[in-house]
């Protein structure tokens, strides 16, 4: 799953970024490419078991943060 995850997320979003117009396109496409780090750092962390809960966790919190809480922020407060 990670390894498939990460072979998709990973291509669309530097296409995007290549293809970005707008500033929506920028941060979908900056998004994608902050997924596709997390997931190879679960992959690091879970599967070659390198020592990197602690950079994860936070790498996690601010994925959240910045991908998902603060895009909706913008989008229930009217900011385009």
């Amino acid at each position: 799953m990670f390894s498939a995850t990460y072979l998709w997320v990973a291509p669309v979003a530097m296409q995007d970024m290549l293809v970005a117009t707008t500033a929506l396109d920028m941060l979908l496409a900056v998004s994608g490419g902050v997924w596709a780090a997390l997931w190879l750092m679960y992959f690091l962390l879970l599967f070659a078991r390198w020592p990197i809960q602690r950079l994860t966790a936070w790498s996690t919190t601010i994925t959240g943060i910045l991908t998902g809480w603060l895009p909706a922020m913008m989008l229930l407060n009217g900011v385009s």
